[in-house]
């Protein structure tokens, strides 16, 4: 689902940082349901993969925290250590296991596909390019690079997107660098 504030606005990238999301009231609520054994309905898909034995998103990102030394949920969280950047859509492929989700160059044939949708398409491939406009979720992170220990970045192409070596070399500058572990899933065609 959507992060939503108390009148239900969505929390966007470009108007709210990482510590007023994070501790928003949704986010509080989501993480006592937890903390109360509770299992949250946005967390579906993966109580259903290992509902049939299959290893969700939850169970691997649970894996990693443990070694970054977060051994519990905490309703309160002063500042991330582990940050999953998902930096839009903007891509040099389209691969046929993807879409427009996660590829820019899919917007054109989607448009050719549903002509009557072609507005809802341009302005899909529009909200896709997030990284690239001035805004207070990338900024934020920055503010943090002193307790973060890993990065999960993904795209899109993520190393299309220079908003992130913004801020790994701002990891570099405070010499947090070598404290983080970086992960990246890349269509392994584009080299900076």
């Amino acid at each position: 689902g959507e992060i939503t504030d108390s009148s239900k606005k969505k929390y966007t990238t470009i108007e709210n940082n990482i510590t007023e999301v994070q501790n928003s009231d949704f986010m509080k609520n989501l993480r006592q349901e937890f903390l109360d054994g509770k299992r949250p309905n946005g967390c579906d898909s993966c109580w259903k993969e290992e509902a049939v034995g299959k290893t969700s998103k939850r169970q691997h990102m649970w894996r990693k925290a443990g070694a970054l030394g977060q051994y519990a949920i905490k309703k309160h969280v002063v500042a991330p250590n582990f940050i999953d950047l998902k930096l839009g859509n903007i891509c040099n492929l389209k691969c046929r296991i993807c879409s427009p989700h996660s590829s820019s160059q899919w917007v054109s044939d989607m448009v050719k596909l549903s002509p009557h949708q072609d507005e809802y398409w341009r302005q899909y491939n529009k909200e896709g390019s997030w990284p690239r406009q001035k805004n207070a979720f990338l900024e934020s992170v920055i503010d943090h690079v002193e307790q973060i220990r890993f990065f999960e970045i993904t795209g899109g192409e993520p190393l299309m997107i220079q908003e992130q070596f913004n801020i790994l070399q701002k990891c570099i500058d405070k010499g947090s660098a070598k404290y983080i572990d970086v992960h990246y899933n890349t269509n392994g065609t584009q080299y900076p």
